[in-house]
C-alpha cells in the first residue's frame, strides 16, 4: 500500500488505489452488531432482510480513526497534503535498489510532495549506518512548490565489508509545520572472489546472450561436442526455442545421454510463450520481482546464508521479455491484453518462473508468485546427472546486480562441484487398494503392484485396503535400507496413530531429508477440513499431523495420512488447489525417497501441438442492415423486426463484400466506427479464413466471445447456430458453436454473423483477441506434469494472472 501510493503520487497522480472501506482500511465494529440477530433465511428469497445499516457500511465516513487497520493507517499517512520518503535516484525514483558492493556509490533521493495551497519550505537530515555504525550523513533545505513532485538527491560510498552486512538509511524531513520520518534498509556484499571451475563447461547459445554472461564471470567454455566428456552443459537463453524442430530430436538424444552418464545440464531462461506452447509447462505470466528460498532448502549450497531480501528488486532489468509490448493506440479504445498491461521489466528477478510440477523429480530451490506455486530455480537428479532449470534473469541484464552476480557464481560452482549423495532411484512397489493405485498412476509414478514387501531394499508404498505387513516384516525391510510411505489409513502401521482433526491454512514442513523441497504452499488447505491426522506418539509428527517419520536402521517410514484423493475437490472446487499442492507434496517425498516418474523422461519433449487453433480476430468486413434510434433504457430495448430481404445472400461465400467497411475485432461497433455510436440496429460481419486440411475433417468449436446482443452465424452459407432475441443477459454470453466434420473446406472458408444490438454498445466485445478462434472440440492433451483440471476456457479461469475487466 505504501509503495504503490507513493509511486502514484511521485508521478503527480493523487490516487492509484480503490479504497473500498470494508476491504482495506476500516475494522468492522462487530461488538455493536453482536446483539443483532439476522432473520432466518427463507427459501425462494435472495437473502435475509436486514432492518438496519451495518456499522461497516458507514464506518469509513465516520471520524473514529482508532479503528483503522494497518493498511488504513498507510492510506491515511500517505495521503497527507505534504509527504516525504526515501526514494531512488531522481530520474528513477521508484527503483528499489538495495544491495550494493563495497566501494560503490549509493544514490538515493528524498521525495518531497506538497499538495497544500502554497509553496512550503523544507529542511531534512539523512544518515546511513551499517551494522549499527554510522557511515554517512547530510542536511538539505529549500522550498517545495505546489503540486510538483520534488526529489532532493544525496549519495554516499558503501564502506568495505568482509561479509554480508545490513544497513539502514534514515530520513527526517520537515515540510512547513509537518515532520516525516522514513527508513530504507539496504545490504552490502564484499567484493566477489574469482570463480575457478574444475569441470569442463560446454555451451549451446545461438543468441550469444549467455556467452557474455559466462565471460563476465571469467568462465571458459567450448561448444557442445558430439561426444562430450563429463562436465557441465549450459543451454543458453532461448537455445531450445532457436533450435530448428528438425534438429531437436538428435540434440535432445545427446543431452539425455549426457545426463545419464553423470553430466550436469543447466537450462537458462527460454521464451515463456514458446515453452507454454511447446510443452504444456505453465510459466508465470508476470515478470517476477520477488522470490524466497524454499524453507527446507536453506542449507543448499546455492542458497546458504541468503534470504528473500537477496531475491527481490534486482538492479536494472531482465531482457527476456519485451519491456513494453506495442499498444494499438489507433483504436478508439485499445483492447486490454488478456494478462493486463506490461510496461517495463525494471527490478525483475525472474521472467520465466515455472509452476512447480505437481509430480516428477523436480525440486524447487526458490518460490514466489501466486500461492508461492512458482519457482525460477529447480533441480532434478536424473540418473547419475543433474538437471537445473534457471528462469532467473541472470544473463542479459541491463545492469549488474550484486545479488544476481553472487547467485550466478554459486550456481556455476554448484553445477561444477561434487554433488550430494541421493537415494538410489528405481521402480517402486505398491501394496494396497484401487484408490491408491489410481492416484499413483495419475501421478505417473513408475511402480509395480505387489501383495507383500519386496525382498530387496527399495521404495514401497502401502495404501488403504492393503493387508498390513507384520511389525517384524516392516521393521526388517526398513532396517536393511527400505523406504516406506504409508498413505491414508495405512498410516496406522509402524506405531503411528490416527485421530480425527481439523486443518485449515498452511502447515510448516519439517526439516527432514525426505521433506527437502517442501514449502508451506504445498501443505496448505484452502478451507477447514476434517480428516484423520497423525496424533502425537513415539514417532516424529510434523505439519499439524499431515506428516510423520520413523527412522529404523538404514531406512525410514514416512506417514502421509491425507491422500490428495481424499479432498472433496469435485464437490467443493476450491479444494482443487489444495489437491494439486498436496499431490506435489506427496510427489516430492516419493522423489526424495528414490521414486521415478514418467514425466521426467518427457521433459525435453518440446514439440508444437499436432493441430493449431485458427485465429479469427483481426480484420472483418461490416455493413449495417438497419440503423435505429438508441433505446432509452435496458427495460425498453429496441425491437428486431427480423432480417431485411435486401440481405438475401449476404451469408454466402460468393457474396461480394468489397464495398463494406473494414474494422478490427473484437471491439464494440460504436468504438470502431464512431458513426454507429448513437445507433442500435442490425449489423452484418463477414471474413474469410484458412483451415488446414487436417482440421477440416475434425469436429471443431467456433468461439467468438460475447456478442452484444443477439446473433446468427453462418459458415460457408450454412447456419450453424445463434443466440435468439430475448435471451437473458445475452450480451455477456460467450458464443461457442460446434462445426461438424465436412462443413469446412481445406483452405478458404467464409463466416458471416448477423448481430442485432438492442441497447448500448454492440458487436464482438471479447476482452482478448484470443477469445475469437476455431479450435478442436476435444482439446489436445499435452504431456505436462500437472494434475488435470486447470481451466482456461473462461474469463474467471484458474490462471491467476488473467485480467478480466468487468
Amino acid at each position: 500500500m505504501t509503495r504503490t501510493i507513493r509511486a502514484w503520487r511521485g508521478y503527480g497522480l493523487s490516487g492509484g488505489m480503490i479504497h473500498w472501506s470494508n476491504a482495506y482500511a476500516w475494522k468492522n465494529n462487530r461488538d455493536s452488531e453482536a446483539s443483532y440477530e439476522f432473520p432466518p433465511f427463507e427459501p425462494g428469497q435472495r437473502g435475509a432482510y436486514v432492518r438496519r445499516l451495518m456499522n461497516r457500511e458507514v464506518f469509513s465516513r465516520l471520524p473514529q480513526v482508532a479503528n483503522l487497520t494497518a493498511t488504513g493507517e498507510a492510506l491515511r499517512d500517505n495521503y497527507e497534503p505534504t509527504l516525504s520518503w526515501i526514494a531512488g535516484p531522481a530520474d528513477a525514483f521508484t527503483r528499489q535498489d538495495h544491495i550494493f558492493t563495497s566501494g560503490e556509490t549509493i544514490l538515493k533521493s528524498a521525495a518531497l510532495l506538497n499538495d497544500s495551497a502554497k509553496p512550503q519550505p523544507y529542511s531534512l537530515e539523512w544518515s546511513a549506518e551499517v551494522a549499527g555504525a554510522a557511515v554517512a550523513s547530510g542536511k538539505l533545505e529549500g522550498e517545495v512548490p505546489v503540486g510538483v513532485p520534488t526529489f532532493a538527491p544525496f549519495e554516499f560510498t558503501a564502506p568495505p565489508v568482509n561479509a554480508k552486512s545490513d544497513g539502514v538509511i534514515r530520513l527526517k524531513t520537515q515540510i512547513g509545520d509537518k515532520t516525516d520520518e522514513d527508513t530504507f534498509a539496504f545490504r552490502l556484499l564484499p567484493a566477489p572472489a574469482p570463480l575457478a571451475l574444475k569441470s569442463s563447461v560446454f555451451l549451446l547459445d545461438p543468441e550469444g546472450i549467455t556467452s557474455k554472461w559466462l565471460q563476465s564471470l571469467g568462465v571458459n567454455f567450448t561448444p557442445f561436442p558430439a561426444k562430450p566428456s563429463p562436465g557441465v552443459l549450459v543451454i543458453g537463453r532461448n537455445a531450445i526455442a532457436k533450435t530448428p524442430s528438425a534438429d531437436w530430436p538428435a540434440l535432445r538424444g545427446r543431452i539425455e545421454e549426457f545426463l545419464k552418464r553423470g553430466g550436469r545440464v543447466l537450462i537458462m531462461a527460454q521464451d515463456p510463450a514458446w515453452i507454454r506452447e511447446m510443452s504444456g509447462l505453465r510459466i508465470a505470466r508476470p515478470v517476477g520481482r520477488r522470490f524466497w528460498p524454499v524453507p527446507t532448502q536453506a542449507s543448499h549450497p546455492i542458497l546458504e546464508g541468503l534470504d528473500g531480501e537477496d531475491f527481490r528488486d534486482w538492479r536494472g532489468a531482465g531482457t527476456l521479455m519485451d519491456p513494453a509490448p506495442t499498444m494499438d493506440m489507433a483504436r478508439a479504445v485499445p483492447v486490454v491484453p488478456r494478462w493486463g498491461w506490461h510496461l517495463n521489466n525494471t527490478g525483475s528477478v525472474a521472467s520465466a518462473a515455472m509452476e512447480k510440477p505437481h509430480f516428477g523429480r523436480w525440486t524447487p530451490l526458490l518460490e514466489g508468485e501466486f500461492d508461492l506455486a512458482y519457482s525460477p530455480l529447480m533441480e532434478a537428479r536424473i540418473g547419475n546427472g543433474l538437471l537445473v532449470w534457471c528462469g532467473l534473469d541472470l544473463d542479459g541484464r541491463t545492469e549488474e546486480d550484486p545479488a544476481a552476480a553472487l547467485v550466478s557464481r554459486r550456481l556455476l560452482a554448484y553445477m561444477a562441484g561434487p554433488l550430494p549423495a541421493i537415494v538410489p532411484q528405481g521402480s517402486a512397489v505398491y501394496i494396497g487398494g484401487l484408490e491408491g493405485e489410481k492416484l499413483l498412476t495419475s501421478m505417473g509414478l513408475v511402480f509395480e503392484k505387489s501383495a507383500s514387501l519386496p525382498l530387496k531394499p527399495g521404495l514401497a508404498i502401502i495404501g488403504e485396503g492393503a493387508a498390513q505387513p507384520s511389525g517384524l516384516a516392516l521393521d526388517s525391510f526398513v532396517k536393511n535400507g527400505g523406504r516406506v510411505v504409508l498413505l491414508g489409513s495405512a498410516a496406522n502401521a509402524a506405531g503411528f496413530t490416527l485421530a480425527p482433526g481439523k486443518l485449515a491454512g498452511a502447515s510448516a514442513p519439517p526439516l527432514w531429508p525426505e521433506a527437502r523441497g517442501l514449502s508451506p504452499s504445498d501443505l496448505r488447505l484452502r478451507s477447514e477440513f476434517e480428516a484423520p491426522l497423525l496424533a502425537p506418539g513415539p514417532n516424529d509428527i510434523a505439519a499439524n499431523g499431515l506428516l510423520g517419520r520413523k527412522a529404523v536402521g538404514r531406512g525410514v517410514v514416512i506417514a502421509f495420512p491425507l491422500a490428495p484423493s481424499q479432498l472433496p475437490a469435485k464437490d467443493k472446487t476450491y479444494f482443487r488447489f489444495s489437491q494439486w499442492r498436496l499431490t506435489r507434496a506427496l510427489s516430492q517425498i516419493l522423489a526424495n525417497l528414490g521414486g521415478t516418474f514418467q514425466s521426467d523422461a518427457e521433459f525435453f519433449n518440446f514439440a508444437p501441438p499436432a493441430l493449431q487453433d485458427v485465429a479469427l480476430s483481426g480484420d472483418w468486413k461490416i455493413q449495417d442492415e438497419v440503423l435505429l434510434p438508441p433505446a432509452a433504457s435496458p427495460d425498453q430495448p429496441t425491437a428486431d423486426a427480423g432480417r431485411d430481404p435486401k440481405t438475401t445472400g449476404w451469408e454466402l461465400p460468393a457474396f461480394d463484400d468489397s464495398n463494406w467497411k473494414t474494422i478490427s475485432q473484437p471491439l464494440e461497433i460504436g468504438k470502431a466506427i464512431p458513426a454507429y455510436a448513437n445507433h442500435d440496429g442490425a449489423f452484418w460481419f463477414r471474413r474469410t479464413f484458412n483451415v488446414p486440411a487436417e482440421l477440416a475433417n475434425k469436429t471443431l468449436l467456433l468461439k467468438l466471445g460475447p456478442v452484444d446482443d443477439f446473433d446468427d452465424v453462418w459458415v460457408n452459407g450454412t447456419r450453424i447456430g445463434g443466440t435468439p432475441n430475448g435471451t437473458k443477459d445475452s450480451w455477456g454470453i460467450n458464443r461457442e458453436y460446434k462445426i461438424r466434420p465436412g462443413m469446412l473446406n481445406p483452405g478458404l472458408n467464409t463466416i458471416a454473423v448477423r448481430c442485432f444490438d438492442q441497447f448500448g454498445g454492440g458487436g464482438f466485445t471479447a476482452s482478448s483477441p484470443d477469445a475469437m478462434k476455431l479450435e478442436l472440440s476435444t482439446p489436445q492433451v499435452r504431456p505436462a506434469p500437472y494434475v488435470e483440471g486447470f481451466r482456461t476456457d473462461h474469463e474467471l479461469g484458474d490462471d491467476p494472472a488473467r485480467y478480466y475487466r468487468w
